[in-house]
């Protein structure tokens, strides 16, 4: 036991997943920490405005990312010093499609109370500094996510200070604007200078190169970014349907129960991406399919843990956050936990698609997920309010990850995940 254990812990793969397992940890920390602070402080009514504007701002990161962080995962898994050079082109791309995809939400917040406006401008800013953090993604592609973690723990630790001192003191609800952007920017910074004093570029002629990969990077991202756009657009939607058919309350409630439903899947990326690279290294469809399948089966077993865990000790967990008026959110998490479970999957198998360039099904699967999604959840949320959010996500994961995904013929999908559960494949499948 004791040599098992050992190889195990010096697997560099495994390794660096409990580092960015620690990593996400921290994060979902501070930001649960950080944003039940602002919800018992504003209640459910504006805290429903601000989930509402943290939802716009979650498309926006999707179009601005542009598909990038796939692009240059796989670039750097297979070919180290083209990665990184395509990192270092990918900021300002990220920060044209950025700030012309906020100009719509500018004239949704408009006329808005001044205490929304200045949270959605304090998530802006996180999620333009989030945009712009290429670090994570070297971190994570060349197994050092140890240093995400020390940045992480560096954030929080601030940010939870400054958020503790602005409630001792009793000030304007209006200053928990400056953790929400410090658990972002601190941790930013620190990865940046790590990466500058590690990481050398050498390049003869930088310019050059970063219109030649920025070039690349658009065409290129493309499909991913249609893709991505539409996940995030089917993703988010149950709340911008719900946010517009039923109550803020309503949504205030959800968005609760969406982040403890969801913010588990951290431990199930993580797992993901550290396996990624093994994957894109597959020589056959078998070994992938056998990567997929561990992959699956850890992340099945972890979010069935993660269920029992929230039923025994959620109720007390969102009175103690959060208060009595987002009680509602113990009864529907269990929901989203399910439905997030789905979705990681989905995730592991989208990656198998990569594998065989399977972007462009991808992108036409999504937008057909998304015009049934919004067909079914407009139905669910007209006549069941937060319920029907809740199941609409999670007939939307369900099918997403099964039906659509059979009709993929470069890879056998059906039998990947059979794999799942035992079946065997022989090598030449």
């Amino acid at each position: 036991m004791k040599v098992l254990i050992t190889k195990i812990l010096n697997n560099p793969r495994i390794k660096n997943s409990i580092w960015m397992i620690l990593e996400k940890v921290i994060s979902i920390f501070g930001l649960i920490f950080v944003t039940s602070f602002v919800a018992k402080y504003i209640g459910p009514e504006s805290f429903g405005k601000l989930s509402f504007a943290t939802t716009l701002f979650a498309l926006v990161q999707s179009i601005a990312i542009w598909g990038t962080d796939v692009i240059c995962s796989k670039r750097i898994a297979q070919r180290h010093d083209s990665g990184v050079k395509l990192l270092s082109a990918i900021t300002v791309l990220r920060a044209i499609l950025f700030i012309f995809g906020c100009i719509p939400i500018v004239f949704i917040m408009y006329g808005h109370d001044n205490l929304s406006v200045i949270f959605a401008i304090a998530v802006g800013l996180a999620t333009f500094i989030a945009v712009q953090d290429i670090y994570t993604i070297y971190n994570d592609a060349t197994l050092k996510a140890i240093y995400n973690v020390f940045a992480n723990i560096v954030g929080l630790v601030i940010s939870l200070i400054v958020r503790f001192i602005i409630a001792f003191y009793k000030l304007d609800p209006v200053y928990l604007a400056i953790p929400i952007i410090l658990v972002a920017l601190i941790p930013f910074l620190i990865k940046r200078k790590i990466f500058n004093k590690n990481v050398i570029v050498e390049n003869t002629n930088i310019k050059i190169n970063k219109w030649r990969y920025t070039k690349y990077i658009f065409f290129s991202g493309l499909t991913i970014v249609v893709s991505a756009i539409s996940i995030a657009i089917y993703t988010n939607m149950t709340q911008v349907m719900l946010g517009t058919l039923s109550t803020k309350s309503d949504l205030g409630v959800y968005a609760v129960a969406f982040t403890l439903g969801s913010s588990w899947s951290f431990v199930n990326i993580a797992v993901l991406t550290s396996f990624t690279p093994k994957l894109y290294q597959s020589d056959s469809t078998y070994s992938a399919s056998e990567t997929t399948a561990l992959v699956s089966r850890v992340m099945i077993f972890l979010g069935f843990i993660y269920l029992i865990i929230f039923l025994i000790f959620g109720n007390y967990l969102i009175q103690f956050l959060y208060g009595d008026k987002y009680i509602l959110a113990y009864k529907i998490t269990p929901i989203l936990i399910i439905a997030t479970l789905l979705s990681n999957l989905g995730q592991v198998y989208a990656r198998y698609m990569f594998l065989y360039n399977g972007f462009k099904y991808l992108m036409y699967k999504t937008i057909v997920i998304v015009v049934f999604g919004l067909i079914l959840g407009w139905y669910l949320v007209s006549f069941w309010g937060i319920w029907g959010a809740s199941y609409n996500v999670l007939i939307i994961e369900f099918i997403s990850l099964t039906i659509l995904n059979y009709f993929f013929n470069s890879a056998d999908i059906l039998k990947a995940q059979k794999h799942i559960f035992g079946a065997k494949r022989v090598k030449k499948d």
